[in-house]
């Protein structure tokens, strides 16, 4: 009797961590055969996604020379329907044994979108599990057979970030692979990396604060224009710069705790600064984006620093003139950066520096020594 097995994702890309997670899984349960089936993404789910056609040509190239492994017919997100691929493979293979595989990570969200009490009745379902989530897995989905193994597993969204910035992939994609992807072009580049951060932004904040990040994310691609810097660095970086600012102070202090940064006594009683640090920590140490104007961009656009670039300086005023502030002098301070940006800077820091004043709060060293240096750069020149 054969065991047959199915598993099913979006492979956006497809890489050799799950390959090998599918050649575990068929030492561990006995399997025969097993059955991929790539998922169409639209553009409303993610937008740094590849066409089925490019998808299915790098699962070609994945499983090659891998005997076992075929290719079922592409679905999309929307239409596709578990149930019914599994009992038609049942129908064609009624003296087998059938599995769904499932990634070990998607378990919680797969017991969410399926009947699996239904697919109980059809097949069994399956996973291959790093050793530090094994117990929770197997405490929290009873049903589900579940083996330890030590993975090491790659995350498709740091994949993709890689490649877009041409890091070097050949630990999780073959040469060939490679190949395709540089030929036709996916995934690479800032626009890509943009893409890639649109949806995380999109993901992590609510949907006023994504708007805003959008606004800014234009206003900062404009003054970049006009003062000579990267724009798509620009747009990236105003999309991103409030990536965390709507975290629970518990979630940043774990950033900053597992990254070993420490705040400063003005930043550990301000709360409402973190999201700036936090927001570069995320970014350059869990997502893997080290562009260093964008990282450091992202986390002095709350509290500045004393040698702030025109890059940093271009974030900073764009979050307060995006489109969405309609605060009394913003009129004024829109038109004043577009002729001086600096003059700009000087006029929000002493908006910002007597308004904590008159609140009693503190004003950290650096933001006084960027005022402080614009003000001395200014009477220089004069």
């Amino acid at each position: 009797m054969k065991n047959i097995a199915v598993y099913f994702a979006n492979f956006n890309p497809i890489n050799l961590t799950q390959i090998e997670f599918l050649q575990m899984a068929k030492k561990e349960y006995s399997l025969d055969e097993i059955n991929l089936i790539p998922l169409e993404q639209s553009r409303k789910e993610i937008l740094n996604t590849i066409s089925i056609k490019d998808k299915l040509k790098l699962c070609e190239l994945a499983i090659k020379k891998l005997n076992y492994i075929k290719i079922l017919e592409n679905n999309t997100t929307e239409n596709f329907n578990i149930l019914k691929i599994l009992k038609n493979l049942k129908e064609q293979n009624k003296d087998s044994n059938l599995f769904l595989i499932v990634w070990p990570y998607f378990l919680q969200y797969f017991v969410k979108l399926f009947d699996v009490e239904k697919v109980l009745e059809i097949a069994k379902i399956i996973t291959i599990s790093p050793f530090k989530i094994f117990n929770k897995l197997t405490e929290e989905f009873p049903n589900i057979l579940i083996k330890p193994f030590e993975l090491n597993l790659i995350n498709s969204k740091k994949l993709r970030i890689m490649l877009a910035l041409n890091k070097d992939c050949s630990e999780f994609l073959t040469k060939p692979m490679l190949k395709h992807i540089k030929e036709n072009k996916l995934y690479y580049g800032k626009e890509s990396l943009y893409l890639e951060c649109y949806d995380i932004c999109k993901k992590n904040t609510s949907f006023k604060r994504f708007a805003h990040c959008n606004f800014v994310s234009k206003a900062a691609e404009e003054l970049a224009k006009q003062y000579n810097e990267n724009t798509m660095d620009a747009k990236i970086a105003g999309l991103m710069h409030d990536v965390m600012k709507e975290k629970t102070k518990k979630y940043m202090l774990n950033i900053f705790k597992n990254h070993n940064f420490k705040l400063s006594r003005t930043e550990a009683i301000n709360p409402k600064v973190w999201h700036g640090i936090a927001g570069a920590i995320y970014m350059e140490k869990i997502l893997g984006i080290d562009i260093k104007n964008i990282i450091n961009a992202v986390k002095y656009h709350t509290v500045p620093r004393k040698d702030m670039t025109t890059f940093e300086k271009i974030i900073f005023i764009a979050d307060r003139i995006s489109k969405d502030r309609i605060y009394k002098d913003v009129v004024f301070l829109r038109k004043l950066a577009k002729k001086n940006l600096d003059e700009a800077v000087i006029y929000s820091l002493k908006n910002t520096i007597g308004s904590l004043l008159k609140k009693e709060g503190t004003i950290s060293t650096p933001t006084v020594e960027c005022y402080n240096k614009l003000i001395l750069n200014k009477k220089w020149r004069n």
